[in-house]
C-alpha cells in the first residue's frame, strides 16, 4: 500500500520538529518494533550453537535456565505464514521446523546443524546456512521472531504511562557486542506523558545489555511485522522497565 507507505513516513518525518533532548536517567521504555527487531537482530547469533561453541555466546550451556521474562517466546518458523523467506530444506538438505528457543523466558534449545548437533550430543533443527556455494557451512536462523502479545501501542504507552518511546536505534554495528550482550545506539523517538505520545526526543543514546533487556521486558505488543529491514528477524513492540538513556 504505496499511499499508506508515503504517509506513514511523512507523519514519523514531520513528528520530529521541535525535537528535544531529555535529562539522563533510567526510564521504562516502549520500543517499537522497528527498534527492538533491530537489536534482536545483532545479537541474533548469540542463539546459535555454533558461535555457543566457539566461546562467543553468553548462552553456552544454559539450555533449561531462565535468561528472559516469563512474556517472552523466541521462535525460529522457516514456514511462518507471514514471514518474507520460506524454505522447506536447509543447506545440509535437512527438512526444516519450527523451533522454540525461548519459551516463557527460559533457553529451551540453541538453533543447530548437523555438526554442532553431533558435538552437542542432540538433533539439529535444521538451520545450517552457507553464504554461498562455494563458502562453508554455519548456523543460519529463518523466521526468527519474538511472540507477539496481546497489547496495542497505545496500550503499552499507558501501562508505561510516564518514560520514553523509541522508535529508532542507530550504530548498533559499531555499538553492540554479541558475546558480551551489551549495546550502546544513538535513539530518537517521544517522551510519554500521562499515557500519551508528547514531545519529540532525539540526540540520546540507548545502552544496557540485552540478555537484561529481555528480563525487564513488563510487556508485549501484537505489531509483529516482517519487513526489509531485518527480513529474517523480527519482534513486536514492547515494554520494558528499565533503560539507561543517556540525553543532557
Amino acid at each position: 500500500d504505496v499511499n499508506a507507505i508515503a504517509e506513514e513516513a511523512a507523519q514519523d518525518l514531520f513528528s520530529q520538529f521541535g525535537a528535544i533532548t531529555p535529562a539522563s536517567g533510567v526510564y521504562g521504555t516502549v520500543f517499537r518494533r522497528e527498534a527492538i527487531s533491530a537489536l534482536l537482530e545483532v545479537f541474533s547469533d548469540m542463539f546459535s550453537a555454533e558461535e555457543a561453541q566457539k566461546g562467543r555466546s553468553l548462552l553456552m550451556g544454559k539450555e533449561g535456565e531462565a535468561i528472559a521474562s516469563d512474556l517472552i517466546d523466541i521462535v525460529d518458523d522457516p514456514m511462518l505464514e507471514s514471514g518474507l523467506i520460506r524454505r522447506a530444506f536447509d543447506d545440509e538438505g535437512v527438512p526444516t521446523q519450527r523451533t522454540g528457543v525461548v519459551e516463557k523466558g527460559v533457553l529451551v534449545s540453541l538453533l543447530h546443524n548437523i555438526k554442532t548437533a553431533k558435538i552437542a550430543g542432540c538433533e539439529t533443527t535444521g538451520n545450517a546456512g552457507k553464504p554461498s556455494v562455494a563458502g562453508s557451512v554455519g548456523v543460519s536462523p529463518c523466521n526468527f521472531h519474538i511472540v507477539p502479545g496481546e497489547y496495542t501501542l497505545d496500550e503499552l504507552f499507558k501501562k508505561l504511562r510516564n518514560g520514553v518511546f523509541i522508535v529508532e536505534v542507530n550504530g548498533l554495528h559499531a555499538g553492540c557486542n554479541p558475546v558480551s550482550g551489551a549495546y550502546s545506539a544513538l535513539a530518537r523517538g517521544f517522551m510519554i506523558k500521562d499515557g500519551k505520545k508528547a514531545e519529540p526526543i532525539e540526540q540520546i543514546t540507548v545502552s544496557g545489555n540485552f540478555l537484561d533487556l529481555l528480563k525487564n521486558v513488563t510487556a508485549v505488543g501484537d505489531d509483529l511485522k516482517f519487513d526489509l529491514n531485518a527480513m529474517n528477524v523480527s519482534a513486536p513492540s514492547m515494554l520494558v522497565s528499565s533503560v539507561t538513556v543517556a540525553g543532557k
